[in-house]
């Protein structure tokens, strides 16, 4: 009776081992060791998909390219913008290869690999998709609008970088406020709402459109300082909580004794 009733028992087990296709036990018990190599994954997935979109929103965009010369500027500025969705997805894998070789424990993972290469993959993606736009933006100048590759191009969606220089951002700012530094997150806070090109405006002649063009190609420079300053701050303020947090859990007394 004992054997029927281990053997009736034992029942989910054996069918669940016999399953085709069924590795779904394993994978769920080697997840949280196995956290830094999920996490890449979904990174992998999230460039194939930033590709994929990315080609579909350049072909889109050379289909409404209208007639004539205005269609042949549609079309090369779609094979502009493919080209460059190429490396925008690797900037996005190459994140993910990142957090998946990770050794760091779950949380050092959470807040400080997976944040910190979020936060460097979004920057240089903009940067890039910046750089492009202010290139073409260069050339349809230079050619007086003959050679205008421009039209459909949106980069309105890159002041969404704002949103990852929130947490690091507003930190700091609480801690200078803390400590009656508030002149110092002014200057932060004008940093992070620093757009070069706001405000300018052309003559109306060659030299002036030229002269505009090329400062959005040094707003470039000035997202990749805001990037590097960002991510400074951000290791910064993980290190002084980081030490906080084990002081707390195993208190001493800086003192040496002899």
């Amino acid at each position: 009776m004992e054997k029927i009733l281990n053997r009736i028992l034992d029942l989910p087990g054996e069918v669940n081992g016999k399953l085709p296709w069924n590795c779904w036990n394993d994978c769920m018990s080697d997840s949280e060791g196995n956290l830094a190599k999920w996490a890449g994954e979904v990174f992998r997935v999230g460039a194939f998909v930033t590709l994929v979109c990315s080609v579909w929103a350049s072909v889109q965009g050379m289909m409404g390219g209208g007639e004539g010369m205005g269609m042949v500027m549609g079309i090369l500025g779609g094979l502009v913008w493919v080209y460059v969705a190429f490396p925008v997805a690797q900037i996005v894998r190459n994140a993910g290869d990142a957090i998946a070789s990770s050794k760091s424990d779950v949380i050092t993972l959470l807040w400080h690999d997976i944040a910190l290469e979020s936060i460097k993959a979004w920057g240089y993606v903009t940067a890039l998709v910046a750089l492009v736009a202010a290139l073409l933006g260069v050339v349809a100048a230079v050619t007086m609008g003959y050679v205008d590759m421009t039209g459909g191009v949106d980069t309105s969606w890159l002041s969404n970088m704002d949103y990852f220089y929130a947490l690091p951002a507003s930190a700091m700012d609480a801690l200078t406020n803390m400590f009656g530094l508030e002149w110092v997150g002014d200057r932060l806070n004008d940093l992070w709402n620093w757009d070069i090109t706001s405000g300018r405006s052309s003559d109306g002649s060659w030299g002036g459109d030229v002269v505009l063009s090329l400062w959005g190609v040094v707003q470039v420079a000035v997202i990749l300082a805001k990037l590097y300053i960002v991510m400074a701050i951000y290791k910064w303020l993980w290190t002084l909580l980081n030490t906080l947090f084990n002081f707390i859990s195993n208190p001493f007394l800086p003192f040496r004794t002899k």
